[in-house]
């Protein structure tokens, strides 16, 4: 795909239980700063999971972070246990006195109620992988085809669009025009979570000074987040608080005069 020069070829290679597993892309060639391309890349990946999942790759819904699963003793495992040890206990004490007869009815009896529940374990384990398979099967009829979307970011908001995109900073050209007889010196850059891009310049005039972004996206007026500047919101706090007070002085002094 082409544009002003620019271009970029890859590689969509599509899995052959899709859209059950979703298809990667293998950026191949580009001449595109290193930076767009990592970040449309992950943004590639991030949109098939997505559809993935039964979700549109617009739904910006904040996923919780997965739970990772430890091998740790829980509960049930020490209800367990004990019962085990009990078990073990009062069976060794009745094979010790197999010559009476009421000792090994009682034996016969205590094996039989724990072949019961051992099978009563064994089909709950059972059910909960039943479960879980049928999750698993259902995620066939959730997930949606993504080759098409894919190929709408790959192609209209990645190589159609940057290069006659504008910097929300200073709004000129975001890339440099390229020209085939002097190498392109590009920009630091910065994407923000709205999707708009600035030069990393203009980012950090933006960043620190008043009102230290406080004013939102120049396009859509989206928060300006980046992990540049982690602290930000406590400028921005300190900025608004100094303006709400010196506005309250001025109205003092405006009362008292």
């Amino acid at each position: 795909v082409h544009k002003n020069g620019y271009f970029l070829d890859c590689q969509i290679n599509i899995p052959n239980n899709y859209p059950v597993e979703v298809p990667t892309v293998q950026m191949r060639a580009t001449n595109f700063p290193d930076t767009i391309v990592q970040v449309h890349s992950v943004a590639a990946d991030d949109l098939c999971r997505r559809y993935l999942n039964g979700r549109h790759p617009h739904d910006f819904v904040k996923k919780k972070k997965a739970e990772i699963v430890k091998d740790a003793i829980t509960v049930d495992d020490l209800h367990q246990h004990r019962h085990d040890q009990k078990y073990l206990k009062i069976s060794s004490e009745l094979k010790d006195l197999s010559g009476e007869k009421f000792a090994r009815r009682l034996l016969v009896r205590l094996n039989k109620a724990e072949s019961a529940r051992e099978k009563e374990i064994i089909e709950a384990e059972q059910a909960i992988a039943d479960k879980a398979a049928e999750a698993l099967a259902g995620k066939t009829e959730t997930c949606q085809p993504s080759i098409f979307p894919l190929c709408q970011l790959l192609v209209e908001r990645f190589v159609r669009s940057l290069p006659s995109e504008p910097c929300q900073g200073c709004n000129k050209a975001l890339l440099p025009t390229l020209r085939a007889d002097k190498e392109p010196k590009f920009p630091k850059l910065d994407r923000m979570k709205c999707g708009h891009w600035y030069h990393s310049k203009c980012l950090d005039n933006v960043m620190f000074t008043p009102p230290f972004g406080t004013q939102g996206c120049a396009t859509c007026g989206g928060a300006l987040g980046h992990a540049r500047f982690p602290e930000y919101s406590h400028r921005q706090r300190r900025w608004q608080m100094d303006q709400a007070r010196q506005r309250e002085i001025e109205d003092a002094m405006d009362f008292m005069s």
